[in-house]
């Protein structure tokens, strides 16, 4: 019988170099790897999010992460795409607002708006994220629709209402050649 030893484990390897990208114009060192998402919880931004989970697989589907990064012709779903370094991250410009704002209205399309029915009783980050990117359209429509003083004539984003009785017909084209 040998005497055990107190040996040390192995010393782990060494972690990759840390890289340095721009959240809102300030520095935030962070692993390769890391998701743009994450590098902007390090940088203290909380970005909105429906579909993200840090212990599931990234799906990207909500796309209410959109932000703005330098260099990209459009915004990026920050859950899904890899930090680079020098990368710059703008989560406020009016580019990024404008997403959200489209993600918002696209989502809320079909939604029932049955906010005092639901049993999320105010709990809903849906009702949150549209009071916060939506809150002049949404509300005001909503509040509308809610009093009868208009109703919808059909789907689109026209910000034109017309009053309950009023008589819309489109207008046919001859089809006949």
């Amino acid at each position: 019988l040998s005497a055990s030893k107190n040996v040390a484990p192995p010393p782990a390897p060494p972690s990759p170099k840390q890289i340095e990208v721009f959240v809102d114009g300030k520095p935030v060192l962070c692993d390769p790897g890391i998701t743009v998402l994450q590098a902007c919880a390090l940088g203290g931004v909380e970005i909105p999010r429906f579909c993200y989970h840090e212990r599931l697989s990234i799906a990207g589907n909500c796309r209410m992460c959109l932000v703005e990064v330098e260099k990209s012709l459009k915004p990026v779903a920050s859950c899904a795409m890899p930090v680079m370094p020098g990368m710059r991250i703008k989560t406020d410009s009016p580019v990024t607002r404008k997403a959200r704002e489209g993600v918002m209205e696209f989502l809320l399309v079909n939604h029932p708006l049955d906010c005092p029915i639901c049993d999320q009783g105010g709990e809903c980050d849906l009702q949150v994220g549209s009071s916060q990117y939506l809150i002049q359209r949404y509300h005001k429509c909503l509040k509308l629709v809610s009093t009868n003083r208009v109703f919808y004539m059909h789907a689109g984003t026209s910000p034109v209402m017309r009053p309950p009785g009023e008589i819309w017909l489109p207008k046919l084209q001859n089809l006949s050649t």
